[in-house]
């Protein structure tokens, strides 16, 4: 009983940054007492952000055919309240109400003082003697309206946060909690209504309100208790739903359920706009509230009521956006949900969870993952607590890059099983639990936050009844019996139908356990059993039919698991051999059907012998090896199987024998169908007591040489085709224990590659006239260019204005992340340069005064002259300095 306590903890948190201006709040402590009828028990009105306060007037209720005001303990009026005496309390008990009345000073007008108590200070005490039944004490404004005045506001009215308390008389009410929630404008969203202190209820009912300006109503169903004795009756303009339920199983017991189980969940479409919000309250009218148990059946021992609410989220512009679709599907039918995404943009990490309701849908498996995001793989899930209705998303890109995607691109599927009959729903969100949400734009840990429409799985109420197959494990070798459920068996007067399975997986036992009406062994027709059918023909022996409440087990079928391990067998329902065939008390004679929800039975494995093939990837045209490693490989026989890979991306040349596995040799293999992608393993230990190895010991390698395109990938997998998977335990008497796979996969890398460059030299040393033209192919096609050197500009493809030097470039690629080319490319001097050389050097002896030098190492022509330079000591004779000699 801490809602309220609860509450005021959150309106404390809420109101702290400005407490100093924040509205008062009166609220009744205990807010909840049970009492015998002629107990009394006392009350404090507490208060809180009780500051600068000149006067106070507020109104209190209760049901006086419940309880009765006794006293006023003088003693518990605060004595810090100046001015405060019972003449300001004046109440009527045949009314069921008191007004309390204070000002600090009897002044006309605004007091010149005030007063100011600590938070959780009383303000007095009202004392109740029970009479029968319950009431609510409630602060309100009737008869007489609040009134609130505080110092430097005054006359102006600041109103008044309140809470009121429950008086229970010799019996415990039923608690209903109301869960609060969030969503999107346009989206659906459900909420569960649970349950406490549900004991011995034969019956009950309510009105559940909301505010149809901000919900519109979508759907309401019956959930964890039996509901054929439900009604249920929306009213969606007035934003109103009233609520029946009466224990129709066995009318004068009562009906028990745990704390905590849901009852009651109900939909809405979010029509409101940002930072609306609606309660979602438990109330009495229309429909009074009403609720009997088994040991005062003619007295209504009431709701403690739960008061819940639904608020619109406010878009942000910078956020990321995940979407979730909607589905509308029938009983057992399988589907899969593709999550987009939009303003993708420097993602650099995001993490969430997702969500759903795991008694309606059955997580199947998740596909279409994006490979545009860098290591974003199978790892990135965790679907451990999927059966429980809960996977999270972690991924990060450790480049700290930063990935882009255009709005609408698929992250990837979630695929599902409907498991939980017709006429039910479900949302499938993102929530942040087990997992926070959170989305990074910057490797320093910037939270964008994050944009979330989730999707509604709609089952769709077919007319037919549901029979719905029990899905379980079973080891090899033991018996097992399968419960046949059903949903919507209402009025139903006759039924046939046909029940299959494998019978290479199970052998027929018989039937037992049957849980309707005139059912016996003497309906089912086991003639076709050893072909794995099994017949039902049963009529009613009532006029009306049979009504059986949803999840009640018609019969149970039970089986011996022959089958090899990991071996499977569908229970689901056919026409053949024996039709289907199902008339109700309304369908006039018509068969409505069977909406079949299939169950499987598979058979494990004890042991856990499991193979994993690594993985690899290289460039096009390299070799590259894998391992073949096993798990629980313990006191093996024999073991046979088949890999399989696809001989157009992967041309095998060789296996690698590791001698970690004792007589493993060339005759424990055959490669001789490696060029259509087909090895075959078929190994024997030569000894009686087996062999046994190490986890993750590599028994041997296949070596491959990558043939396929740049980015082609080829699964190496762990088959039962062309040779069937067996192995076999030492002792065992031959019994094939099969193995676990997990497969590898082998990629050919991107490449980028200089196919072309074109140079154009500088005309003179030192001159800009040089130029640079490259070409590249592979990966996407898209690339970016950043040049390094003199003169560049970086991101060009091509450069102009370039001198004679080496230039450097990296190339990249926009759409496979971390895809890169380096290159230098050197520009040189044209052959068309001038060269001047002045030849070899001479020197002047004793006597001379003049040598003669040779430049005929330069440029000749008549488009040439020359200028011979005085470096040191001497003179060059003007007369011959422009001509070579």
């Amino acid at each position: 009983m801490t809602r309220l306590l609860t509450l005021l903890v959150f309106v404390l948190a809420l109101l702290g940054a400005g407490k100093a201006l924040a509205q008062p709040t009166v609220y009744v402590f205990p807010d909840f007492v049970q009492i015998d009828a002629g107990d009394e028990t006392c009350v404090e009105f507490r208060t809180v952000d009780f500051t600068d306060i000149q006067e106070m007037r507020f109104s209190v209720r209760w049901d006086p055919e419940a309880v009765t005001l006794t006293n006023i303990p003088v003693g518990s009026l605060n004595a810090s309240m100046p001015n405060l005496d019972i003449g300001d309390f004046t109440f009527d008990n045949v009314e069921g109400y008191l007004i309390f009345t204070w000002k600090i000073e009897d002044v006309p007008g605004c007091p010149g003082t005030a007063v100011t108590l600590p938070d959780e200070d009383v303000l007095f005490e009202l004392c109740f003697q029970g009479i029968t039944g319950y009431s609510e004490i409630t602060i309100t404004d009737d008869p007489e309206p609040v009134y609130v005045t505080r110092l430097n506001s005054c006359p102006q009215n600041i109103g008044l946060f309140m809470g009121g308390g429950f008086i229970a008389v010799d019996n415990k009410p039923i608690t209903i909690n109301v869960p609060f929630a969030s969503g999107n404008e346009g989206e659906v969203v459900c909420i569960d209504l649970s349950v406490e202190d549900f004991i011995d209820i034969i019956s009950m009912q309510f009105t559940i309100q909301w505010s149809p300006q901000v919900l519109e109503f979508q759907s309401i169903q019956g959930v964890g208790l039996p509901w054929p004795g439900t009604s249920f009756n929306p009213i969606p303009p007035q934003g109103i739903c009233t609520v029946s339920w009466f224990n129709n199983l066995n009318p004068s017991e009562g009906f028990t359920v745990p704390d905590g189980t849901d009852i009651i969940q109900i939909c809405f479409t979010i029509v409101g706009s940002c930072g609306q919000s609606s309660l979602i309250e438990i109330v009495d009218e229309p429909t009074p509230i009403e609720v009997t148990n088994e040991s005062d059946p003619g007295k209504d021992i009431g709701v403690y009521k739960g008061e819940g609410e639904i608020s619109v989220n406010c878009i942000n512009p910078n956020g990321l956006t995940i979407m979730i679709p909607d589905v509308d599907i029938c009983p057992g039918e399988s589907f899969c949900m593709d999550v987009t995404t939009e303003n993708f943009t420097d993602i650099v990490g995001f993490e969430y969870s997702i969500g759903w309701n795991p008694n309606i849908i059955q997580f199947q498996g998740i596909q279409n993952i994006n490979t545009d995001l860098f290591l974003f793989n199978m790892s990135s899930f965790n679907t451990a607590g999927s059966n429980n209705g809960r996977i999270t998303v972690d991924w990060s890109d450790p480049s700290c890059l930063g990935e882009d995607l255009p709005d609408g691109t698929v992250l990837y599927t979630l695929c599902f099983a409907s498991v939980g009959g017709g006429g039910v729903n479900t949302t499938v969100s993102i929530v942040n639990n087990p997992l926070d949400i959170e989305i990074i734009d910057q490797c320093a840990g910037n939270n964008i936050g994050l944009n979330s429409f989730n999707g509604l799985v709609d089952v769709c109420s077919p007319p037919g009844i549901t029979l719905i197959a029990e899905t379980t494990e079973v080891d090899p070798g033991q018996d097992i019996c399968i419960q046949i459920e059903v949903q919507e068996f209402d009025d139903v007067q006759d039924m046939a139908f046909t029940l299959i399975w494998e019978t290479g997986v199970l052998q027929y036992n018989g039937v037992q356990g049957f849980g309707l009406p005139g059912l016996s062994a003497a309906n089912f027709d086991e003639a076709n059993t050893l072909f794995g059918a099994l017949c039902v023909d049963w009529s009613a022996m009532a006029v009306d039919g049979e009504t059986l409440p949803d999840g009640s087990v018609l019969f149970e079928v039970c089986f011996t698991a022959v089958g090899d391990p990991f071996s499977c067998s569908e229970i689901t329902f056919l026409e053949f051999p024996c039709n289907i065939d199902v008339i109700t008390a309304a369908s006039n004679g018509f068969n409505v059907g069977v909406n079949a929800v299939p169950g499987e039975v598979c058979v494990t494995n004890p042991f856990n012998f499991a193979l994993t093939v690594s993985d690899a990837n290289g460039a096009p045209g390299s070799v590259v090896c894998v391992d073949v490693a096993v798990q629980n490989f313990v006191s093996l026989e024999s073991a046979q199987f088949s890999i399989n890979f696809d001989p157009s991306v992967l041309d095998y040349q060789n296996l690698v024998n590791t001698f970690n596995l004792p007589n493993f040799g060339l005759s424990s293999y055959s490669d001789n169908n490696a060029g259509v992608g087909v090895i075959t393993v078929d190994w024997d230990a030569n000894n009686p007591n087996g062999a046994s190895l190490g986890n993750g010991t590599v028994i041997f390698q296949l070596c491959f040489e990558l043939v396929g395109d740049p980015g082609e990938c080829s699964p190496v997998d762990i088959t039962g085709t062309p040779s069937s998977i067996e192995v076999i335990p030492a002792n065992s008497g031959g019994i094939n224990i099969g193995l676990i796979s997990e497969d590898g996969e082998v990629c050919t890398s991107q490449v980028l590659t200089l196919v072309n460059s074109v140079v154009t030299p500088v005309a003179c040393p030192g001159d800009n006239t040089g130029a640079i033209d490259i070409a590249i192919q592979g990966g996407s096609g898209s690339y970016s260019y950043n040049w390094s050197g003199p003169g560049v500009v970086p991101p060009a493809e091509d450069q102009l204005g370039l001198t004679n030097t080496t230039y450097s470039v990296t190339i990249t690629d926009n759409i496979f992340n971390g895809l890169q080319l380096v290159e230098s490319i050197t520009v040189g001097i044209s052959a068309q340069a001038p060269v001047a050389d002045a030849g070899e050097e001479l020197t002047i002896s004793c006597g001379n005064i003049s040598i003669e030098l040779d430049g005929s190492g330069s440029s000749q022509g008549a488009q040439y002259s020359y200028l011979w330079t005085n470096l040191g000591a001497g003179l060059v004779d003007p007369d011959e300095e422009t001509t070579l000699t």
